[in-house]
């Protein structure tokens, strides 16, 4: 298995933060990704390969594939054909199609991140994650452009009832309201997911 907390007691201080992190983190399932916003993609991949270069000594293979303007990277580690954890980097937002998101909000996921230690035996590493604010709000937004089409999505939704309590929720909708906006939701009369509108509405803003 990969030595993900060596990988980011390299990092050091350097700008980034790991969002939606997994709750089994810093173990993984093969295949398995973490995402991560950072203000250099390119920069951020180095040190990734320069982790890696022990693993690629092992028989792995390291894999870097730009997605979008080299603003979005997959850095994927394989082995025996199979990809084995996938580093998805962030230089902006994430690309969506039904919000409307102010640039600004990546700066502020940064910037506000918390440290946060994770442990594994008795090796630990330091790691920035989302404050308790943001990541409620970075899962909303997921679910948000995707609830219609992946109902995996949904666990967002059941992320934030189970962890926001009521001044976390009011401070999320503070946030959504300054770096967003959001359209419409139409719901069709047949939709599979008319069962949830009243949950969801909950939590819109307005």
């Amino acid at each position: 298995m990969l030595d993900l907390l060596k990988f980011f007691q390299e990092a050091g201080r350097t700008s980034y933060c790991v969002v939606k992190m997994s709750r089994t983190f810093p173990l993984y399932r093969q295949g398995e990704d973490v995402d991560i916003f950072c203000y250099s993609v390119a920069d951020f991949t180095k040190k990734i390969l320069a982790w890696g270069n022990d693993y690629v000594k092992d028989g792995y293979s390291i894999q870097v594939t730009n997605l979008h303007q080299k603003q979005q990277l997959h850095v994927d580690l394989l082995k025996d054909e199979g990809l084995q954890f996938r580093f998805d980097l962030y230089g902006e937002l994430p690309v969506y199609k039904k919000l409307m998101l102010k640039p600004a909000l990546f700066e502020s996921v940064i910037e506000n991140a918390q440290t946060i230690p994770y442990q594994a035996g008795s090796e630990m590493a330091m790691v920035k994650i989302p404050s308790r604010v943001d990541d409620l709000l970075i899962r909303y937004l997921e679910f948000m452009e995707y609830y219609d089409v992946r109902p995996s999505k949904l666990k967002h939704l059941e992320f934030i009832m189970e962890q926001g309590d009521q001044e976390t929720r009011e401070r999320l909708l503070e946030k959504l309201h300054h770096y967003t906006r959001l359209p419409p939701i139409y719901t069709p009369q047949q939709c599979p997911f008319c069962r949830l509108s009243s949950r969801i509405k909950k939590y819109l803003p307005g």
